[in-house]
């Protein structure tokens, strides 16, 4: 979130092209992964793999990102509350910066 804020401060028009870029990788790797689209209300476990210290917010700002390239793709229906039940967020130390998104059906754990 921190080079996304800074990269805003700097321009728009950079942030708006970090965004896009982001997306577009997300709805590719859908893609070639040949990823299916789910129907109805879905729960979602973001496992984060950082090799950095970001803080826990910092990293799961990029699930905005995520959601959009999910929808781009044809995977998601929509991100809004009508498709997108329980999100939730592991963050796990590593050697590598990537994302595992496990989606299931929405199970309304929270009612």
């Amino acid at each position: 979130m921190n080079e996304y804020i800074d990269c805003e401060r700097g321009s728009t028009i950079a942030a708006a092209a970090m965004k896009k870029k982001c997306t577009e990788q997300v709805k590719e790797q859908c893609l070639s992964q040949q990823i299916e689209s789910v129907k109805g209300k879905v729960d979602l476990l973001f496992e984060w793999h950082s090799s950095t210290r970001h803080d826990p917010d910092n990293v799961a700002f990029a699930k905005k990102f995520i959601l959009d390239g999910l929808q781009l793709a044809g995977v998601l229906e929509n991100d809004n509350r009508k498709f997108i039940g329980t999100m939730a967020d592991e963050i796990i130390t590593d050697t590598e910066n990537y994302v595992i998104l496990h989606i299931s059906e929405c199970m309304s754990i929270f009612l």
